[in-house]
């Protein structure tokens, strides 16, 4: 008899859970959603060109410079403005001008404005420098001799900067001196390109 009666005290404390879980599970229940997203961003594109030549790379992100030899461009008399014919290719002299141009292209994905600057190693030598053929604009800040800003995009970010020289044909005392010396000048152009926030 005592047996029968835990039996029925347990039949019915299990029957008891059962009901409350039932009653449990469908108080709670609730509905349930979810949503998950990604957006995706590519970093823009940062390359400039001066003269043709990409001057960004990992290691130097933004200050490229060129060294070039005036005689190389040493083209007109300054007598009459004729192609030089009274000095030896490749050399210059009283009485001889020229130019070079720095040819720059924003060719990456953000606006950018970019400086030039001229360090001079000229031995001595009278040469004069300008911003316009004219030569009537001496340019004395060599510190940015160019600038300017290019907006994003291929070949519509352009700028041409042109520098102009002279070697004044006179008499000068020092002139002899360059000429039986014969040192060798030179200019180094630094191009600085950065992008603008």
């Amino acid at each position: 008899m005592k047996k029968n009666t835990i039996m029925r005290i347990a039949a019915v404390v299990l029957m008891c859970t059962l009901v409350t879980a039932c009653f449990a599970s469908s108080t709670f229940a609730k509905y349930t959603s979810q949503a998950e997203g990604t957006g995706t961003a590519t970093v823009a594109k940062w390359a400039f060109e001066v003269n043709g030549n990409n001057i960004v790379t990992e290691s130097q992100s933004n200050k490229e410079t060129v060294t070039f030899n005036l005689f190389d461009t040493a083209a007109l008399d300054t007598k009459d403005g004729a192609a030089e014919t009274d000095v030896v290719t490749g050399k210059i002299a009283p009485g001889t001008k020229g130019s070079f141009d720095f040819t720059v292209q924003n060719t990456s994905e953000v606006r950018a404005e970019y400086t030039i600057a001229l360090t001079k190693d000229l031995k001595d030598v009278p040469i004069k420098f300008y911003s316009d053929a004219a030569m009537t604009k001496e340019i004395t800040d060599f510190t940015k001799v160019a600038s300017g800003n290019l907006d994003a995009g291929m070949t519509a970010a352009i700028n041409t900067a042109t520098i102009y020289w002279q070697w004044a044909y006179g008499p000068d005392v020092n002139d002899n001196a360059l000429g039986i010396n014969t040192p060798e000048i030179s200019v180094t152009a630094t191009i600085v390109a950065t992008q603008i926030d």
